[in-house]
């Protein structure tokens, strides 16, 4: 399952998985079902409309997986929203709302598959983090969002918090570091630079 799956890297890692015959569940805020229906490969496609930001959301859009699949073997959590505003804008409605999309759905998406990942003995989560935290100075609730999401962090935050029940029934946590991605070049997932 992929997250912010509709367009950009989502869709790049949906392309992927797709092509090595993964069963692929495109979750995006905006309609997938186009995106999905370009995919090729062997397994199964399904594209899901999800607000990320909403656990009501989340939860059914895990159950639609659990009922239609039995677990989720592969969960990349891509979906993130960038929003233009330095301290000076930044408002507690959309510091919430972007905390919520790029670093709460990671917890929620993961509490909802890792219960069939420890069951199967074999998971992967993915968190798609961004390597401008770094070398920008403004886009406030996106840089701290986002950075924990880091490669360069998040592999030991989640390693750590994953260990005591993920590391023993070899669930993997891991994380990318965004690139521009376009449906229609070359892509990260794809190898491409």
């Amino acid at each position: 399952m992929v997250t912010g799956a509709a367009r950009g890297i989502g869709y790049a890692y949906c392309r992927r998985l797709a092509a090595d015959g993964a069963n692929v569940v495109a979750v995006d805020v905006d309609d997938p079902a186009g995106a999905v229906g370009e995919l090729t490969g062997g397994g199964d496609r399904l594209g899901l409309v999800c607000d990320v930001s909403e656990p009501s959301q989340v939860d059914a859009v895990a159950g639609t997986v659990l009922d239609r699949y039995g677990r989720c073997d592969i969960l990349v959590n891509n979906a993130g929203i960038f929003p233009f505003a330095d301290l000076d804008h930044m408002t507690i409605d959309l510091w919430r709302k972007v905390q919520a999309v790029n670093v709460e759905a990671i917890l929620l998406f993961a509490r909802a598959f890792a219960p069939g990942m420890r069951a199967a003995g074999w998971g992967r989560i993915v968190n798609t983090g961004s390597g401008i935290t770094t070398t920008q100075n403004r886009d406030l609730a996106y840089m701290t969002s986002k950075g924990s999401s880091r490669p360069s962090q998040a592999p030991a935050a989640w390693a750590a918090a994953f260990a005591a029940r993920g590391r023993a029934s070899a669930i993997r946590v891991s994380a990318s570091s965004s690139w521009a991605a376009d449906r229609n070049h070359a892509s990260y997932a794809d190898g491409g630079r």
